[in-house]
């Protein structure tokens, strides 16, 4: 009898080793392939005798990254731990809370430095920096100048600057990094610098300027930004108030919720800005860069718009009130010097989020 039971424990136990693996190998068509960690997964390694030592680590690394009915389990822990504790699972995102106690989601890491150190002091404020700021902008203007085309120079602020009352308590706060460099620019007579830290903290009174689970301006920030922008051009109001509507959900996949991996639990504000001469507008793509048409824009004009990821919601705004828009989204495509000739813009936007500076303007060209 004890035999019997002690062959039923060893089956029991070798089915919950395998059960999984099997099981899976017949579920895994039905089931999420999504990264969701957002990171490089270890891949299978190859055995050869000069990694012989270092291969068994390696495996169960790739073992691990690989495991049956990950994502579940991942989905689940994350999930359960939020809930709980109200606490990040993943180092490069920081969850805190505002005086309502909705959840909001900050950026902890950027390319392996720290968004922080742009509110913190710990980042340094050089001189020379400011300097060579300050000279490529008045070089690239006075280049473009001579092929009668106007570059601004839009600089979004990280979401953790606009809203640095919202990190946890813990965190210093101390006078904003790139404001440094856009007084020095003011003191240097550059006017075609726009850093929107004050306009973008000033309008949160009316609605949220960044979504919280996303690490981007929404479309209302995008559009009171280009609306000083395009109004200070022309020095009169060419962009008025549109129709604002707000609606809070948990449908909205922010970049920073991704890499949490926590979906559809935090709430999140969509702020949509409704432009009334869009419905007729146009895109066709070459080579990954983007061309808009609109027939019912406020400005028969070609324009450049140049820019990393919040270039997205910098679209609806600039195509509302020029004819023609070529978008050259720089994660995807190069700028190329040629797109002038190609395209003969009248302006060029430039738009960069304030963690790639100054770098982002220093060595950056358009002619």
């Amino acid at each position: 009898m004890k035999k019997i039971y002690n062959i039923i424990l060893i089956i029991i136990f070798i089915a919950v080793l395998y059960l999984p693996t099997i099981t899976y190998f017949f579920m895994k068509d039905y089931m999420t392939e999504e990264n969701l960690e957002k990171r490089v997964l270890a891949t299978k390694p190859e055995l050869s005798m000069k990694e012989i030592e270092s291969y068994p680590q390696l495996y169960e690394k790739y073992y691990n990254d690989n495991l049956p009915y990950r994502n579940i389990i991942l989905n689940n822990w994350r999930e359960s731990f939020y809930n709980i504790f109200k606490e990040s699972t993943d180092s490069r995102v920081v969850i805190s809370t505002d005086k309502k106690n909705n959840s909001w989601l900050f950026y902890a890491n950027a390319g392996g430095g720290d968004e922080f150190s742009y509110i913190d002091g710990r980042k340094e404020v050089l001189k020379k920096d400011m300097d060579a700021v300050v000279t490529r902008i008045k070089e690239e203007t006075k280049k473009l100048k001579k092929k009668k085309i106007d570059i601004y120079y839009i600089i979004a602020p990280n979401k953790s600057t606009v809203y640095s009352d919202y990190l946890p308590e813990t965190m210093t706060v101390k006078k904003d990094y790139f404001s440094h460099f856009y007084e020095y620019a003011l003191e240097n007579d550059v006017t075609n610098l726009y850093y929107m830290e004050e306009l973008l903290k000033e309008e949160r009174k009316n609605y949220e300027t960044y979504y919280r689970t996303d690490t981007h301006w929404n479309e209302y920030g995008s559009f009171i930004s280009y609306k000083k922008v395009i109004n200070s051009i022309y020095d009169k109001e060419v962009v008025g108030d549109y129709k604002i509507k707000q609606t809070i959900s948990t449908k909205q996949r922010g970049d920073l919720n991704d890499m949490l991996g926590i979906k559809k639990i935090i709430k999140d504000v969509n702020t949509k800005v409704y432009y009334p001469n869009l419905n007729n507008r146009e895109m066709k793509e070459e080579n990954k860069v983007e061309i808009y048409t609109n027939p019912d824009a406020l400005k028969n004009e070609t324009v450049l718009l140049v820019g990393d990821s919040f270039s997205v919601n910098s679209v609806d705004p600039v195509t509302s009130v020029y004819k023609k828009v070529i978008r050259v989204y720089t994660n995807f495509v190069k700028y190329n010097p040629a797109f002038i000739e190609k395209y003969k813009p009248k302006k060029i936007f430039y738009v960069r989020v304030e963690r790639s500076t100054p770098n982002s303007i220093i060595h950056y060209k358009f002619s």
